[in-house]
């Protein structure tokens, strides 16, 4: 096990199978940004992108659960249901990434919402498919409408934004994303 330092970040790199440190964790000098398409896509892109609405119904009385957690995690990291295993859960998919990148620090998140309720609460989950054709968890979090949005008007839109906690880990050549 690699000693931790003050002022660095240590973590395990998993498929690597290897200990690494790196001076603390800022915010980035580049950004990779993802855009959620109607199609259920997710692009990468340096401009903003106009995704279009997907709509869904949620039955309280049949919630979906998920295995495991995007944080703190008992026995490792589990592998996660196929995209698309429920009408309730949308997946949004990246292409296959053409080149490597290095993602340390935090990732952000805003959806534009409506909902026909006083108040929703939207779970939001990041994966990466790797190389065994598994799609395994990075981070998760959960936040309501009025969270934001303090006098939410059935209907109308709202933006709710994450800040997932930090992370590192690396996107393979051939990895996918999934929010």
């Amino acid at each position: 096990l690699k000693k931790v330092r003050p002022g660095e970040t240590l973590w395990y790199s998993m498929w690597e199978n290897v200990w690494r440190s790196a001076p603390e964790m800022k915010d980035a000098r580049s950004q990779l940004k993802l855009y959620f398409t109607s199609d259920r896509r997710l692009l990468y892109s340096s401009g903003n992108q106009n995704s279009g609405a997907v709509q869904f119904a949620y039955d309280p009385k049949n919630p979906p659960s998920f295995p495991g957690s995007g944080c703190l995690i008992i026995g490792g990291m589990y592998a996660q249901p196929k995209p698309g295993f429920r009408k309730d859960v949308l997946s949004f998919v990246s292409e296959p990434f053409s080149e490597r990148y290095i993602v340390r620090g935090k990732m952000k998140l805003d959806l534009t919402v409506t909902s026909d309720c006083d108040d929703t609460s939207f779970y939001v989950r990041t994966s990466i498919r790797k190389r065994d054709g598994k799609w395994y968890t990075l981070r998760d979090d959960i936040k309501s409408i009025s969270w934001d949005n303090e006098n939410y008007v059935p209907g109308s839109e709202a933006k709710v934004s994450y800040v997932l906690s930090d992370h590192a880990f690396a996107i393979e050549e051939g990895d996918r994303l999934r929010m």
